[in-house]
This record gives structure tokens, sequence and C-alpha cells, in this order.
């Protein structure tokens, strides 16, 4: 198996080798919630399809468990990075320190992300909180961005 080569390499730890790859090999996505899994990965595809989908899950505001209200505010928290983001990729570039801080954020961010995604997302998505700051406040910065591109 691909990944318990990997993990002999890098991971000396043997019980923390055996929990990650245990939750590898039943194609766990997210901790405790089974809604998520997929099938248990047979191939490189299905490890990397699982990765993959890791990554995304880790961004996703919200699992089916969560009430209605939690996902209506993580939806619209969602749709504001996204918005930023995307104002910021197509209008930035001309405020050098915008564009430093914002690429900071995203780097820290998906750095944050891929280790996850390599280890665990636990369930109730803890380690996703201290990230929601630092990418919320991509929002003003693409405001002034906005503003000083139509003034």
């Amino acid at each position: 198996n691909q990944i318990d080569n990997l993990f002999e390499i890098y991971i000396s730890d043997i019980e923390q080798r055996k929990w990650i790859v245990g939750h590898v090999n039943i194609g766990m996505i997210i901790h405790d919630r089974p809604e998520t899994w997929v099938s248990p990965p047979e191939s490189f595809f299905d490890f990397t399809y699982l990765y993959f989908m890791r990554m995304i899950s880790f961004f996703t505001p919200y699992v089916a468990a969560f009430s209605t209200i939690h996902i209506v505010l993580n939806s619209l928290e969602a749709f504001i990075i996204i918005l930023s983001t995307t104002i910021w990729a197509f209008l930035g570039g001309n405020i050098k320190a915008f564009d430093k801080t914002v690429l900071f954020i995203l780097l820290l961010s998906i750095s944050i992300a891929a280790y996850h995604s390599f280890t665990v997302i636990d369930y109730d998505f803890r380690y996703r909180f201290p990230l929601i700051m630092p990418l919320i406040m991509i929002f003003p910065i693409a405001m002034e961005i906005l503003f000083k591109k139509y003034e």
C-alpha cells in the first residue's frame, strides 16, 4: 500500500501511523461523520481522490447534522470569503501590500488545510476556527480594491 510506505518513511510513531492509516484505509473524510466517507481506497487515484475530498471538506461550511441557522451562517461566511477572493483575484494587483497580505492568508489557510487533510479532520471542525478571521479579513481588502477601482 503506497500510503503505508509513505507513512513508514515520515512518521516514526507506530501507533500514530496505525491510527492515521486506519482512518485512510476505511475512506474517512471527516472523523465521526460517516455520511462524508467514501469507499475504501484501492488505487493511487482513490487515495488522491480521498485527500482531495479531505482538502475540500476542510473548507465545507456545513454537514447534514448542523442546525439550519448554523448552515445559513456558515454558508454566508463561505460566500463572503469566496466573493472577496474573487474580487481580489480579478481586480487586485495595484497595491502590493494587499496582494502580499491576501497571498499570505491564502497560503496559510491552504497549508493548514493540507496538514489536517493529511492527518485527520475532526468532526467538529475546531481546527478551522483560527482561519475564519484571517479569511474574513480578505473582505475589507477586496472592498478597498473595489472602491479604488471605481472611484
